[in-house]
């Protein structure tokens, strides 16, 4: 029986030594085929048994999100012409088991032990780190995510469209630095009913809606735009009915905006007009933003500033719904209702907050603001 994660890995080392064909050191890692599966065997169960001792809390907040994506997941399939989600692979492998997701992450730290680069202390304090990262990392996307389809959920969408990635991949190769300016244009494909919701991460030719849905309750089109980053492309002919918002010039080098809103929601009779996010130069404003607070002390962080400023920015036509994953101390909530008003002016923007925990039915304000849009 495996009682601490030292004694796992004492068992992978005693593997080894009596199988002298297994080599591993310093640029050399030859296992052979016929001992593949069983050394890593050992070598997941030191994975495992060092995430379950050193980092259990980070377990215990992981495995309700994913059972909570898995859920929505199922029920998006099941009720939804949805029948694939895409996720980047780390993010998947997060959601579905984070266990295996965490794992990955010290991979090489557990081989360079083997290999004797870092000692046993050194090696405890690099995976530390490393699972920490990667779980603020995934925990954030990942909560995201089952907002996203919880959503769509309540859309109860009979019909499913996107632009058509694949064709605008093939259409927009990937500039080198010095295209970076704007002036590298294209017209977009027209958008396709889809079977499948796609979130990707970086930069990309131009910033898409993962999914246009049709609501048949307003007989209107609802789209979701998620991992918003900077796009590489200028395109010709965005919509003329939709409000542009500029974002940075033609012609100047392209800088990296450090923070973008976390969902954008539109609502249209045309699905065309909302399936495009934003180009090199141009977002298209928002109806509502979705601002996602995962973590425990997102109002100390002065996460806040950044909502409003993003309220202000992107000026959102139906406001802004902060999503929190935890409830928030009454006096908590006292306090953001007065920070977001401008006292000078007598001011306050539409900035609403919603502790949703992994309840999906408490999104349910955020759909009726746009299924009440005529």
């Amino acid at each position: 029986m495996v009682e601490t994660w030292e004694n796992a890995y004492s068992q992978l080392e005693d593997f080894i030594k009596i199988n002298p064909n297994v080599r591993i050191k310093k640029h050399v890692i030859a296992i052979p085929a016929d001992i593949r599966p069983e050394f890593y065997r050992l070598f997941d169960l030191v994975r495992n048994a060092f995430l379950e001792e050193k980092c259990q809390a980070l377990l215990n907040e992981a495995k309700p999100l994913s059972t909570s994506y898995i859920k929505a997941a199922e029920i998006l399939k099941n009720t939804t012409p949805i029948s694939e989600i895409k996720l980047p692979l780390e993010l998947n492998w997060f959601l579905n088991d984070p266990i295996d997701g965490l794992r990955r992450s010290f991979y090489n730290s557990l081989f360079d032990l083997l290999k004797g680069e870092i000692d046993l202390r050194t090696f405890e304090n690099e995976a530390k780190q490393c699972i920490t990262n990667a779980f603020k990392f995934l925990f954030k996307l990942g909560y995201e995510k089952w907002i996203a389809l919880s959503l769509i959920n309540l859309i109860q969408p009979d019909k499913t469209l996107a632009l058509p990635y694949d064709d605008i991949k093939m259409l927009c190769h990937e500039p080198e630095y010095d295209d970076k300016f704007g002036f590298l244009d294209k017209k977009l494909p027209d958008i396709e009913e889809t079977k499948s919701i796609a979130f990707r991460l970086g930069e990309d030719a131009f910033m898409m809606a993962n999914l246009i849905a049709h609501s048949p309750k307003t007989n209107r089109y609802i789209s979701i735009g998620a991992d918003i980053s900077d796009a590489t492309w200028s395109s010709e002919g965005v919509s003329d009915k939709r409000e542009w918002i500029q974002i940075r010039e033609l012609g100047k080098p392209l800088e990296p905006k450090d923070y973008w809103p976390d969902l954008v929601i539109y609502t249209d009779d045309k699905p065309k007009d909302i399936s495009l996010v934003a180009d090199f130069g141009r977002f298209c404003r928002p109806d509502i933003i979705v601002e996602c607070m995962e973590e425990t002390n997102w109002y100390q962080q002065g996460e806040l500033e950044q909502v409003k400023h993003n309220y202000e920015f992107f000026k959102p036509y139906l406001g802004t719904y902060i999503v929190t994953r935890l409830p928030i101390p009454d006096n908590t909530h006292k306090e953001i209702m007065q920070k977001l008003t401008d006292n000078s002016k007598g001011f306050q923007p539409n900035i609403n907050v919603l502790s949703v925990g992994y309840d999906q039915t408490q999104l349910n304000p955020i759909i009726e603001t746009l299924l009440s849009v005529k």
